[in-house]
C-alpha cells in the first residue's frame, strides 16, 4: 500500500466509479469537461506537444480525447482505483481507447521505468492533497518517470470562487484560514506553490487558467530539470 493516503482515494469502487461517471453526463458538467479540455490544449501547446504521455490520475478518461486532439500517439492512463479504470474501457468509444493503455498505480510508485514518459500530465490531484511532503513525493516520482515536462493543475486562491468561499466562511463564523479548504479540496497560495514546484525540482516554464479570475483551476507546465 502506498504509504501517503488521502481520505478521497479509497472510495472509488467500481459502483462509486460508475456514479461519478453518470454525474459527469450533465451539460453542466460537460460544460466544465470542455473548458478543463481547452485548458489541457493550451498546457501541451507550453509543453511542445508530447506525443507519449502519462495521465495520472486517468479517472474514467474524459481528457483522452483533448490529449489526442494535441498529437498524443500514445496514451498511459494510470490510476489508483481499478474500479474506475473498468469504467473507463467501459465507456470510451474504441477509436479513443486503441490509443490508451491502462495500469493501475498510484502517484508516488509508479509502475513504469524510469524516463518511460515524455510528459506527465496530472489533473485534479493535487487540490486533494494538504500534505506538502505527499506532493514533494509525488513530484520526485514524477522526475523519475517524465522525460521532459509535467502539468498539474490545482485549485488557486486568485479566484473568485475562493473569494466567495472565504466571505462564506467569514460569515459563517468560521477563522479565515478554513477558507483554504473546501471539503476534501483546498485553494492553494500561487507564490508558495511556484516555489515549492522549484524547491521539487522543477522549472516553471508556463501556466494556463481555466477562466483566469474565475474559477480556481490553473494548469502550471513544469520542465523536469
Amino acid at each position: 500500500m502506498d504509504k501517503h493516503e488521502v481520505s478521497f482515494e479509497d472510495k472509488y469502487s467500481y459502483e462509486h466509479s460508475k456514479g461519478y461517471y453518470s454525474k459527469h453526463q450533465s451539460f453542466r458538467k460537460h460544460l466544465t469537461t470542455w473548458f478543463e479540455g481547452r485548458m489541457v490544449k493550451r498546457a501541451s501547446g507550453i509543453a511542445g506537444n508530447p506525443k507519449v504521455i502519462l495521465d495520472l490520475p486517468c479517472g474514467f478518461g474524459r481528457l483522452w480525447p483533448a490529449l489526442i486532439a494535441t498529437g498524443a500517439t500514445k496514451i498511459i492512463a494510470a490510476d489508483k482505483s481499478t474500479g474506475m479504470l473498468q469504467v473507463a474501457k467501459e465507456m470510451t468509444p474504441a477509436e479513443v481507447l486503441s490509443r490508451v493503455t491502462c495500469i493501475a498505480s498510484t502517484a508516488t510508485e509508479i509502475e513504469l521505468p524510469d524516463k518511460s514518459v515524455d510528459s506527465i500530465f496530472c489533473m485534479r490531484l493535487l487540490h486533494h492533497i494538504h500534505d506538502k511532503n505527499y506532493r514533494l513525493a509525488i513530484y520526485h516520482s514524477f522526475q523519475r518517470v517524465a522525460r521532459d515536462t509535467v502539468v498539474v493543475s490545482l485549485w488557486s486562491q486568485n479566484s473568485a470562487r475562493y473569494q466567495r468561499n472565504k466571505y462564506k466562511k467569514s460569515r459563517d463564523g468560521k477563522k479565515p484560514e478554513e477558507a483554504v479548504r473546501k471539503g476534501d479540496r483546498y485553494y492553494f497560495n500561487i507564490q508558495e506553490m511556484e516555489a515549492e514546484f522549484i524547491e521539487g525540482g522543477f522549472e516553471i516554464i508556463g501556466h494556463t487558467d481555466m477562466l483566469p479570475y474565475i474559477s480556481p483551476w490553473r494548469t502550471y507546465v513544469l520542465k523536469v530539470t
